[in-house]
């Protein structure tokens, strides 16, 4: 072996090291703790952990972004404080379910009253906002939102029937 060659050969093993010891990244998200209050404490999105605390019915715990409804789904909340609140409510309509059902009306409730109707005749993402009434924004009162779809889609393998596919509900300061 020629010397020329020895001096790479060197070089390169001395450059060889052993790989750090792995670690997981940690959570990518914000943990939410009585000190970090939300911007908005009775509005939920579906993808956050305290959404499964405000729901009523009809929405699947320990959900995604998006959590098919039932029929009727519903959400509660106890507004912390006095002010003007509006119920609100951002949803898609799957194209899949509307091919079989054709147009559907939602029709929003608060404690039982309604607030309004909302037609959806495309698939899309649809936001409902509808001022409380002043009797029903009171501070410690406990509200729960509730959507009624006219016309659920009825799955054919086991019957179940689904509303929308829910991204946030409940209520928002204004």
């Amino acid at each position: 072996m020629r010397p020329g060659y020895l001096l790479p050969l060197v070089l390169c093993l001395a450059a060889c090291s052993r790989e750090p010891k792995f670690s997981p990244i940690g959570a990518q998200f914000p943990t939410l703790d009585a000190d970090d209050p939300p911007s908005h404490p009775c509005y939920f999105a579906m993808s956050e952990p305290r959404a499964d605390g405000a729901i009523v019915r009809n929405i699947p715990p320990r959900g995604g972004w998006h959590r098919w409804t039932g029929q009727s789904p519903a959400v509660k909340c106890t507004l912390p404080v006095a002010g003007k609140w509006s119920a609100a409510a951002d949803f898609d309509v799957a194209g899949a379910t509307l091919k079989d059902t054709g147009p559907i009306q939602i029709t929003f409730r608060v404690n039982g009253r309604e607030l309004g109707r909302m037609r959806c005749e495309k698939p899309d993402s649809y936001s409902f906002r509808a001022p409380l009434p002043p009797e029903l924004a009171a501070p410690g009162k406990e509200l729960i939102l509730e959507a009624e779809v006219d016309k659920p889609w009825v799955a054919p393998a086991d019957g179940a029937r689904l509303g929308v596919l829910l991204s946030a509900a409940g209520f928002k300061a204004e």
